[in-house]
């Protein structure tokens, strides 16, 4: 017998609830309520703000891709620098995806939370490709962590 098929939606689902589950429900510990409406008050100027400072050095990755450097780079080592080229790809669209939910966060929308929740997938999704394997663990449960424990703020 086959096993039925699951849709991404329906992946994305269970991977919410299972992560629900162990970052919340089991979880040995909270933040305080008092910590985690400052999360939700401050959290998006904050990324607002990290976002901001994010811009220079993106501008200047993106020159370098384009830039005369980039092609000394593919001599050296191809490996590294195949690497970084797509790290910042999938680096550029978690930031998209921040930036297009900073204003659903502000309104404490669920839509916000599902933004920065994709965001957090895609960078992951990113530094597994380019075998970042420990900075993509210690990311992604940090990152689910602090999601997870202020989501029923957003509605």
């Amino acid at each position: 017998m086959s096993k039925p098929k699951t849709s991404p939606k329906q992946t994305l689902s269970q991977l919410e609830d299972t992560l629900e589950q162990y970052l919340v429900d089991k979880s040995p510990v909270q933040i305080p309520e008092n910590i985690k409406e400052l999360l939700v008050t401050f959290g998006p100027w904050l990324m607002l703000i990290g976002l901001v400072a994010q811009v220079p050095t993106l501008l200047g990755a993106i020159g370098y891709l384009s830039g005369g450097q980039n092609p000394y780079a593919f001599i050296g080592r191809p490996d590294i620098a195949v690497s970084l080229n797509i790290r910042l790809i999938f680096q550029v669209a978690g930031m998209i995806l921040q930036a297009i939910a900073i204003p659903g966060l502000l309104k404490r929308s669920q839509a916000g939370w599902n933004l920065l929740y994709y965001s957090v997938l895609v960078i992951t999704v990113g530094a597994l490709i380019t075998f970042n394997i420990f900075g993509a663990i210690l990311g992604f449960v940090l990152s689910m962590y602090f999601l997870f424990q202020i989501r029923s703020y957003y509605r």
